[in-house]
């Protein structure tokens, strides 16, 4: 009897050590995956913190790149250009009154709307700085902008690779904003006042000027050049009216 007794005590020894070393080996391998686990639940976070800064800097560099194409005459490579020390001494865009083609069309603006944008982008967001040792790779931004009667629809590419430790995760969103600004409104203004002053550039059209939907502001130079400022009141950007400048030669 005491041998079995012996024998069951060393048979309960036996199985108490198999269990303490099976809950030793599973809670050994919890502790050995414990960095990848805390790096799995930290990338989605991460991920959500990369969307949240890129989506900032689009609604920023939207306002920012519409507000600066417009006030440059629609085009930020400008040709022929002259000092308004009025305007700072900055360079304003012009035209000659004999030119056939007046301000640049709506898909030219679009284009460097867009171009500016994607610059923005890049560097309000500096992602590598902001997320330091989470960037594995960043695309180049892709920018579509579409003009539209009452607003600037703007659609954002910017492919990007996070990556902590064995975790990547790529992040392909599209990023939308929206600035409600009438572009095309100004442009026509701006044309119609380019044709008053090609068909007679000795004389300019008070009357036009007094009633267009647009406020219009005329800065006299000189050597016959003239700078204009359309102002459109209805079109803020952060509370500050949206205004096309542009010069134009008379002669």
């Amino acid at each position: 009897m005491q041998k079995r007794g012996q024998a069951t005590t060393l048979i309960v020894v036996g199985i108490l050590i198999v269990i303490i070393l099976a809950i030793f080996s599973y809670y050994s391998r919890i502790l050995a995956r414990a960095p990848a686990i805390k790096e799995e639940l930290a990338i989605p976070q991460t991920v959500e913190q990369i969307k949240s800064l890129v989506k900032e800097c689009l609604d920023d560099s939207v306002s920012y790149s519409t507000y600066l194409v417009i006030s440059h005459g629609g085009s930020l490579e400008i040709k022929n250009s002259m000092e308004v020390p009025e305007l700072g001494r900055i360079q304003v865009g012009y035209n000659k009154a004999s030119n056939s083609i007046n301000l640049p069309s709506q898909n030219t603006i679009s284009n460097e709307i867009s171009k500016s944008i994607a610059s923005e982008v890049e560097t309000c967001s500096d992602l590598r700085t902001s997320f330091p040792g989470l960037i594995s790779q960043i695309n180049p931004p892709i920018v579509s902008t579409t003009i539209q009667e009452d607003k600037v629809s703007v659609s954002l590419q910017y492919p990007i690779i996070a990556k902590k430790g064995a975790t990547e995760t790529r992040i392909l969103d599209t990023f939308e904003s929206q600035l409600k600004v009438n572009i095309p409104k100004l442009l026509k203004v701006g044309n119609d006042l380019l044709d008053t002053i090609k068909k007679d550039p000795d004389y300019l059209d008070l009357y036009f000027i007094s009633n267009a939907p647009t406020a219009i502001t005329f800065l006299p130079l000189e050597e016959n050049k003239a700078v204009f400022i359309l102002t459109d009141e209805d079109s803020l950007i952060k509370g500050i009216p949206l205004a096309l400048v542009f010069g134009s030669v008379y002669k």
